[in-house]
């Protein structure tokens, strides 16, 4: 704790995780917050992390991909209200030839399953970008919402991949995360393996009979990987899973990478941010809200980012950013200023992690208050 940097008027975020891992000494957490470009907590507590600790993203990966598409719509590149089929011509089989990029973006495509269902195999082989051009969605677009917990992944790769020729991965390595030498990676370089912390399997069927609605209504591979522990095991625990950093859910990082990203793209410094203010809005809107046909739970997404809730109040209505199974929590909220990252390597509930917005909301005020 002596490492730690907390600047003034920040100490109730280390008082708030001190008294967590109080509560729970088995809790092992890291949080970062950056303020104005610069970091105002970088605090680690418990038995399995340390400073430099690395764990696998899970979703939270989302939100460093739903950057790269911003910066790509920001540059012209890619035009959320034209059909997905104008980027990938093959995506208008079966009824999709309208289907907008920004329907695809905000989970109302009705994509977030195949007709037979989609293996991990699928997910690493690229087998999974040809079944979903060739899919039928499961509503009708834009009448309803569902996370598209995998497949949101595969439909960013391949816009990125249509309107760029190369990989989300590489995309955003070089614009996003090499400038300013983040510990967030989708596509972990083999150096840095020594550093990772494997989230371990937990009792899955434990974890399934918790989700808020049957297990076969999630029309979603997550079901499957709650269900199969190789399944879980490879994403969680491979080599393999952490190079490759499926866009949706195989990013590997810390908290101090994660809020190091956000602000740069979104906050800036002693430069401007990389996104327009322009940008972040349209992304952060809200696009949807209410009864989530794939979880049951109530959401709010913006395009592809989580937006706060009344059950989840972490942040302003300004704020864009994404949680991940594993208990991460990544944002940045233009309203103070600040930029968020928590990581621990524990699965959380479903509905995310309550800790980590214990964290968010006691920074968040000390942004107000100061």
């Amino acid at each position: 704790m002596d490492d730690w940097v907390v600047e003034r008027g920040f100490e109730a975020v280390a008082d708030t995780l001190r008294r967590q891992a109080e509560a729970d000494p088995s809790f092992s957490a890291q949080v970062c917050v950056e303020v104005g470009g610069a970091p105002v907590v970088d605090a680690w507590i418990g038995p399995e992390l340390d400073r430099d600790s690395l764990v696998c993203l899970f979703s939270s990966s989302k939100g460093l991909s739903a950057l790269s598409l911003a910066l790509l719509v920001q540059r012209g590149r890619l035009e959320l209200d034209r059909p997905v089929a104008d980027y990938w011509p093959e995506f208008a089989a079966a009824g999709k030839a309208g289907i907008t990029v920004r329907t695809v973006l905000t989970h109302q495509a009705g994509l977030p399953e195949v007709d037979g269902g989609l293996s991990w195999k699928d997910l690493v082989d690229g087998h999974a970008e040809e079944r979903l051009a060739a899919q039928r969605p499961l509503w009708r677009p834009g009448s309803a919402f569902g996370y598209h917990a995998a497949t949101l992944g595969v439909l960013m790769g391949e816009l990125c991949r249509r309107v760029t020729g190369e990989s989300l991965q590489a995309f955003y390595e070089r614009e996003l995360r090499r400038p300013v030498d983040a510990d967030a990676y989708l596509g972990l370089p083999e150096e840095h393996e020594p550093r990772v912390v494997e989230v371990p399997v937990p009792d899955l069927s434990a974890l399934a009979g918790a989700m808020p609605v049957d297990q076969g209504q999630l029309a979603d591979l997550i079901a499957g990987l709650i269900t199969d522990p190789e399944a879980y095991t490879e994403l969680t625990h491979s080599r393999r899973a952490r190079a490759l950093g499926l866009p949706a859910l195989g990013g590997v990082g810390s908290a101090r990478g994660l809020a190091r990203v956000y602000s740069s793209a979104v906050i800036g410094a002693d430069r401007p941010p990389v996104l327009d203010a322009a940008t972040v809005a349209e992304f952060g809107q809200v696009h949807c809200d209410g009864t989530d046909l794939c979880s049951g739970l109530v959401q709010r997404f913006g395009v592809v980012f989580q937006k706060p809730l009344p059950r989840r109040p972490f942040a302003s209505y300004q704020a864009i950013g994404h949680d991940g199974a594993g208990g991460s929590l990544a944002f940045a909220d233009p309203q103070v200023g600040m930029a968020f990252g928590f990581i621990t390597n524990r699965l959380a509930p479903p509905g995310g992690e309550p800790r980590a917005d214990e964290l968010a909301r006691a920074a968040r005020e000390c942004c107000l208050r100061g």
